[in-house]
């Protein structure tokens, strides 16, 4: 029996992608890959939608409590960004996957145009490439974005 081919849109956050340390947790983060390049092996369309590069991005850089200020979480995440993505294409080229990273806003999500355009490059990253791209809650590019934005594809 065949299986019908699924789009599967998996979110994780800070709880998923740190410990109780406030560290990194590679073990959830190589798990995460391994499942989702299983399903992604089924046949199945697989989204990853990942937040949580502040919490990331505080700890590398050694800062003593999470920050408070809009100039300190961009920075934050920028940084927690960097590190999400280099270990996101570590642990799926494991399973010789392709990692891409779609950085939205709340803009984005809520104007039309943004969104058929980002829909479309979701589309081409995870459909026709077969890829499987973290779409990252940009939570750093204006100070006048919200710290809250969620993405939906589909």
């Amino acid at each position: 029996m065949a299986l019908k081919t699924k789009r599967i849109v998996v979110k994780v956050g800070t709880s998923t992608l740190t410990n109780e340390l406030g560290k990194s947790n590679l073990r959830r983060m190589e798990d995460l890959a391994m499942t989702l390049s299983d399903i992604q092996n089924m046949g199945h369309e697989v989204i990853l939608v990942s937040s949580g590069a502040i919490a990331v991005g505080a700890e590398k850089m050694r800062l003593p409590k999470r920050p408070t200020t809009m100039r300190m979480k961009q920075a934050a995440a920028a940084v927690g960004q960097c590190e999400n993505m280099f270990l996101y294409d570590k642990f799926f080229g494991y399973y010789n996957k392709t990692v891409a990273q779609i950085l939205l806003n709340a803009d984005d999500i809520e104007d039309e145009e943004k969104k058929t355009a980002i829909r479309l490059t979701a589309l081409r990253l995870g459909l026709r490439c077969r890829e499987i791209p973290p779409a990252w809650q940009a939570r750093a590019r204006t100070a006048k974005d919200s710290m809250g934005v969620g993405a939906a594809f589909g």
